[in-house]
């Protein structure tokens, strides 16, 4: 019967372990996104402001082009084409950096649910450390010998910071 308890036991700390590595997996995952994430607001926010530039740029050219119009009068139907181009090209920067914006404001709420999962990750962990703690409180072990235990267990050296067990 001892035999038998021990396997369970063997095979219940297995299965702890690989939902350990399971959740530090998708933690890792989580983080993973959220870089990815910061990155691609990073990006869509140089892209407004390039969107932005072009934009002053076209509205420069489209006063430029009004100026010559008014003092040219036999270029004046060119010139008036020439400000509608440039009005259009305008409209579509505009449009473009609008665009931009909707995807960086997509990408800043991307990186929230992305910390919002590191977040359940962390309350994972310690639920996990605060089940294994109980279960060594009933076998009467020290804080430092449950601290070895559970280090060794889990195969984690110093990665788990201290705060967390004193939570528990």
């Amino acid at each position: 019967m001892g035999y038998l308890f021990e396997n369970a036991e063997k095979m219940d700390i297995q299965a702890e372990r690989r939902n350990t590595l399971m959740e530090k997996q998708r933690a890792d995952a989580a983080e993973k996104r959220a870089a990815s994430a910061e990155e691609k607001v990073v990006l869509a926010e140089e892209r407004a402001a390039s969107a932005e530039e072009r934009a002053v740029w076209a509205e420069e050219k489209t006063v430029s082009a009004e100026e010559r119009a008014a003092s040219a009068e036999e270029r004046a139907v060119s010139a008036e084409e020439r400000a509608v181009w440039a009005e259009e090209k305008t409209v579509s920067a505009e449009e473009r950096a609008a665009s931009a914006e909707k995807r960086a404001v997509s990408a800043e709420e991307k990186a929230a649910l992305a910390e919002e999962n590191a977040a359940s990750a962390k309350t994972l962990v310690r639920f996990i450390l605060r089940n294994f703690m109980n279960q060594c409180k009933e076998e009467h072990l020290t804080e430092e010998e449950t601290k070895i235990r559970f280090r060794k267990l889990y195969q984690i050296d110093e990665t788990i910071p201290e705060e967390y067990f004193k939570e528990v």
